[in-house]
């Protein structure tokens, strides 16, 4: 009877471990999910005027410097200008290089939830740990949908200010 009692307990707890299990497995291929629509939505990201965008950068450098008067020193209003005109390029120059980077992370932090599938099946962690990792998990493709979302809306942003100051390239009065 006794046996009986302890056999029935230790079925209890196996099938609630497996339920919790179940779930926290449910919750990383969510995770997983999750990572595939962020990883379509940096690849489609278009940055294809960053090249572009760089050829006419310097052209506008050099036309604003051969507007500049060798004799005279620069106005300050010229040197604002100018110092704005070369704060895009920057901007343009790593937009490849940060595009590449989203990619990358999203890719790495795919294979990291695929591993701890694995774990989960193997019983490396308890469940305490698993709670914490799987927070932490979350809170990183938090962090990666936010800081793609604020490159993409900067680079919109930086994108309007680059015209406007190609078109005021061509009637700013250079001293």
């Amino acid at each position: 009877m006794r046996y009986i009692f302890l056999l029935c307990i230790f079925f209890c707890f196996w099938a609630c471990s497996n339920k919790h299990i179940d779930s926290e497995k449910q919750i990383v291929a969510s995770l997983i999910l999750e990572y595939d629509t962020l990883l379509v939505q940096v690849q489609t990201t278009n940055i294809e005027s960053a090249k572009e965008n760089l050829i006419k950068y310097n052209q506008a450098i050099e036309y604003s410097k051969n507007q500049l008067s060798t004799e005279l020193k620069p106005s300050k209003e010229s040197m604002n200008f100018m110092n704005n005109l070369k704060l895009m390029k920057r901007q343009f120059k790593n937009a490849s290089s940060t595009k590449n980077r989203f990619i990358s992370d999203v890719i790495r932090n795919q294979e990291q939830l695929n591993f701890l599938l694995k774990d989960i099946d193997n019983g490396i962690f308890e469940t305490e740990d698993l709670d914490l990792i799987l927070k932490r998990e979350q809170q990183a493709l938090q962090g990666l949908k936010t800081s793609h979302k604020e490159f993409e809306k900067m680079y919109k942003f930086n994108q309007i200010r680059f015209d406007s100051l190609l078109e005021l390239t061509k009637t700013f009065n250079f001293k």
